[in-house]
């Protein structure tokens, strides 16, 4: 009878072992199997200068839809925007100038970490790398992009917003 107690006693640890193990560690996928959603560093000429709009058709095709606009700035003045759309505009890509200004994503992606948004999208941490986190959304300061900035709940990014020139949409 010692015996048979002992064995329950041993199979209850085992089984409250697996419980508190599960619930220590929720069944999520892990940061090393996060893959690149987009790598910042390919819509790069040079450090200071972006793709053009026929660089950007070139290496990814051509747009579902183009529109040009004017965004007026905080302080009045106006900037001729064209915007590129890809994939029901999930994926847009805002031009001044011929220049690559921004990426907006409007699309869910899954992370479970600020490592791995850095893995997501290709960035780099500096010395002068800010993040900031508020609970609900990700700011990212001078990485390999000026501007990182991504709405999120729980694990899923809702959208993402990444400025390769500053000053134009500010």
């Amino acid at each position: 009878m010692n015996k048979q107690w002992i064995i329950v006693f041993l199979l209850f640890l085992l089984i409250l072992g697996i419980v508190v193990f599960a619930i220590a560690n929720p069944n999520e996928p892990k940061s090393n199997n996060i893959g690149v959603v987009l790598n910042v560093n390919d819509f790069y000429k040079t450090a200071s200068q972006t793709l053009t709009i026929d660089e950007l058709q070139e290496k990814i095709g051509k747009s579902t839809s183009t529109e040009t606009w004017n965004y007026t700035k905080s302080d009045g003045s106006i900037k001729e925007i064209t915007t590129l759309s890809y994939l029901d505009s999930n994926y847009e890509y805002l031009f001044y100038n011929n220049n690559l200004v921004r990426i907006n994503i409007n699309t869910n992606l899954y992370f479970n970490s600020v490592d791995d948004i850095f893995t997501m999208f290709g960035l780099t941490k500096h010395d002068s790398t800010k993040i900031s986190n508020t609970g609900t959304s990700i700011r990212i300061y001078n990485s390999s992009v000026p501007d990182f900035w991504c709405n999120y709940d729980g694990h899923k990014i809702q959208w993402v917003k990444i400025t390769f020139l500053s000053g134009i949409l500010d």
